[in-house]
């Protein structure tokens, strides 16, 4: 019986692939495991490498592949991999991310066997370039605590999905995560807000190393793209689960005021907004913050 999946999805990860799929191969582990690489219809070798360690690795049986032939987009790619996944509890390592502690699925596992509160376990990451050169040793600060609904309901996502294990059946449809435009936010807030205050819990040390590079899927998005979409999917949580309203209206006047401040430093972008409400209505730069503002 296989207890944990890792999905990897990948698109045009050709440079990348192979480092992670040696970082969960090489996984110390004393149960049965998976890797369900999805791939997005990648234009580059992304297949050729994940067919050569398929055929190739000690472990090789271990991988799972998914290839499609035209491509569909990130969400449903990712809910095709978690269609295909047997295990008990999931992992998530992205073709362009890598794991860099080989006990790091054993030491998750053993935590959420052993506590049924906790719905999500992670931990640390570090920031690396495209060339794997390091840029922080940490991307978060926070350690060995717990995560509830509340808490992650605040401007910044405190779980980083590369290091990130979940119980599969934490909750019986995925369907919603087409609704959003980062799935992997919407899994973790729902995780925390469907399954009667199930938490997500924080370890200490390093596990995974996240990439930064261009073709990244959030990383090639600029700051306001990154401000819109984040306040796009706190919109739709917002809308599912209505309870939670107060705070995430608090949230969205924080991003906001963090779009606007972006347009304000830059006159360009300045001007595609402004103009109508400057020239038309004759309103002042303070005006149309607090109209922007809401």
């Amino acid at each position: 019986m296989i207890e944990v999946s890792v999905i990897m999805l990948a698109y045009n990860h050709e440079h990348y692939i192979a480092q992670a799929i040696e970082g969960v191969l090489g996984q110390q582990v004393d149960f049965e495991m998976e890797l369900i690489v999805a791939d997005d219809c990648s234009s580059d070798r992304t297949s050729s490498v994940v067919q050569d360690y398929k055929n190739n690795h000690l472990n090789g049986n271990l991988i799972n592949y998914i290839g499609h032939q035209v491509n569909i987009g990130v969400q449903p790619n990712f809910l095709t991999a978690l269609k295909f996944s047997k295990g008990k509890y999931i992992a998530l390592c992205e073709g362009d991310d890598f794991w860099v502690d080989p006990f790091k699925l054993q030491n998750q596992l053993q935590i959420l066997k052993t506590n049924p509160e906790y719905v999500i376990c992670c931990t640390n990451a570090s920031f690396v370039n495209e060339g794997g050169v390091l840029l922080k040793k940490e991307m978060l600060p926070a350690e060995g605590k717990t995560i509830g609904i509340l808490d992650f309901l605040q401007n910044v996502n405190p779980i980083i999905s590369c290091t990130a294990v979940f119980k599969t059946d934490a909750l019986k449809d995925y369907g919603f995560i087409k609704d959003y435009v980062f799935g992997d936010w919407a899994l973790w807030a729902h995780l925390l807000a469907d399954t009667h205050e199930g938490k997500a819990v924080y370890l200490e040390g390093v596990t995974a190393s996240y990439r930064k590079h261009q073709a990244g899927i959030f990383n090639g998005l600029d700051r306001v793209r990154k401000l819109q979409n984040k306040k796009y999917n706190f919109l739709v949580f917002k809308a599912k689960h209505p309870d939670y309203s107060a705070k995430i209206e608090e949230v969205v006047k924080k991003i906001n005021s963090g779009i606007i401040l972006e347009y304000l430093h830059n006159r360009q972008k300045l001007k595609g907004i402004g103009f109508y409400l400057f020239h038309k209505n004759n309103m002042g730069t303070k005006q149309l913050f607090n109209h922007l503002k809401g």
